[in-house]
């Protein structure tokens, strides 16, 4: 009985992998062809993602999962640092300060609860969220930086329906729909690299 069991949780995962695989390689062309769409040059954290969703070896999920937590990281960072202050640049802090003042006239739930929080505080929520997930994409290891991909992903569409509700151009929110598709990349190809692992390890036991 407990055979049947290993093997029915075995086939379960292998499906599983072959869903993350095919789920890995449509993100990946989404985010090319968004990028292409758009005019703008593909970065190395792509390129890595393409190259492990369709190899799909330990060592290609790895080098890209590394690659897009520092790249992401690293301009999650840098954006958060932009909308607390204007030490970085002071011209984008000042086109933050605008555009959350935009964004605040259709902030989600308000017609529920009567709630809206101050612009300033707004912006500061944004990008302390940033600024956080963003260094812990970069250093912290395990399920925390699983929790900061989900949150920045859940903060990207935020971002994509602001825009929406604004009834903006779709070049005002390229960088949160690219971002977006990058963070959904890396967090597939996690989980099938964890998938993976779990199989070697109910074969070795």
């Amino acid at each position: 009985m407990s055979m049947v069991l290993v093997r029915i949780l075995y086939i379960t995962r292998a499906a599983l992998d072959h869903l993350l695989f095919y789920t890995s390689l449509l993100l990946s062309f989404v985010s090319v062809s968004a990028t292409v769409r758009l005019g703008l040059k593909t970065n190395f954290s792509i390129t890595v993602s393409i190259i492990a969703a369709f190899y799909g070896n330990k060592m290609a999920r790895n080098v890209a999962v590394f690659a897009l937590s520092i790249t992401l990281g690293l301009l999650f960072v840098l954006i958060g640092i932009i909308k607390l202050t204007p030490a970085v640049s002071p011209e984008m802090h000042k086109e933050m300060k605008s555009n959350f003042k935009r964004a605040r006239t259709v902030f989600p739930f308000y017609k529920q609860t009567g709630w809206r929080p101050k612009t300033s505080e707004y912006r500061r929520m944004i990008g302390t969220v940033e600024l956080v997930c963003g260094l812990i994409l970069m250093f912290i290891p395990g399920r925390l930086k699983v929790f900061a991909n989900v949150t920045l992903i859940i903060l990207m569409v935020g971002v994509i329906y602001t825009h929406f509700a604004l009834e903006d151009d779709i070049k005002h929110y390229t960088g949160a729909l690219i971002f977006g598709l990058l963070l959904c990349c890396r967090l597939v190809i996690h989980m099938q690299s964890a998938s993976n692992l779990e199989d070697v390890r109910l074969k070795s036991d």
